[in-house]
């Protein structure tokens, strides 16, 4: 395992994803699952941890197969205890192969600290039949910062990657994605904790919730919903 992946594997993240509520995931998760309106019946987690995002999609959903990924064995093991019906596969998501393509692939909470983060949405693209949604930290920068030495999360002696982009750079990267009719950005100001370390010039940053929806039409159409700050694009 990467050196960057083992903050994942603490015992107090492991205890905190298996203690976690649906009432504690992100407003853009319940905003997108809204939106969909249950016209889902298979999903792809990604970063599934224990398996509650189970929880959060049968406030929206009636019926559906649901599989995880995780990099961290123990989540997984907690995860098939907790949801024997479902099925859960240990491993990176970049490196795990599936035959199935999922109505709905999630990544949330994963991208901002994926340093090959535009290979991972590639393959969740390639993964889904209808619809993908991850999020990620926007800022008013210059295309993306994806280097640990200007951009971290730091605990202890472990330094995650903080990845942020502005919004030029990721709209341009979104519409260049094959087989995306829709695109819809949601995003609210957030403060970051005493434990993220960015460059001095980035002063606020956005959580952006990203749903894209597929589709034959010829035309891409991007919705956005984010505070008006300037992030180097009219919003």
């Amino acid at each position: 395992m990467d050196d960057h992946y083992l903050r994942w594997r603490d015992p107090d993240l492991i205890d905190k994803f298996n203690s976690k509520e649906a009432s504690k995931f992100f407003p853009s998760e319940k905003k997108f699952l809204t939106q969909i309106n249950g016209d889902i019946a298979s999903v792809l987690d990604i970063g599934c941890a224990s398996g509650r995002y189970i929880d959060l999609l049968r406030l929206y959903i009636n019926k559906f197969q649901y599989t995880g990924i995780d990099i961290v064995e123990q989540n997984i093991q907690i995860a098939r205890s907790k949801f024997p019906e479902h099925k859960f596969v240990a491993g990176n998501a970049l490196d795990v192969k599936l035959k199935d393509k999922f109505d709905l692939v999630n990544a949330t909470g994963v991208i901002q600290h994926e340093p090959k983060f535009q290979d991972l949405i590639r393959k969740m693209v390639d993964w889904s039949n209808k619809y993908i949604i991850f999020d990620l930290k926007l800022a008013n920068i210059e295309g993306y910062i994806s280097d640990r030495q200007r951009a971290y999360t730091q605990y202890n002696s472990n330094r995650l990657y903080f990845i942020i982009c502005s919004l030029q750079w990721l709209t341009d990267f979104l519409e260049g994605l094959p087989g995306i009719e829709k695109t819809f950005l949601y995003g609210y100001l957030t403060p970051t904790n005493k434990n993220v370390k960015l460059p001095s010039h980035v002063t606020k940053i956005i959580s952006t919730g990203v749903l894209l929806e597929k589709g034959i039409g010829q035309v891409k159409n991007t919705y956005l919903e984010l505070p008006m700050i300037h992030l180097g694009k009219q919003v």
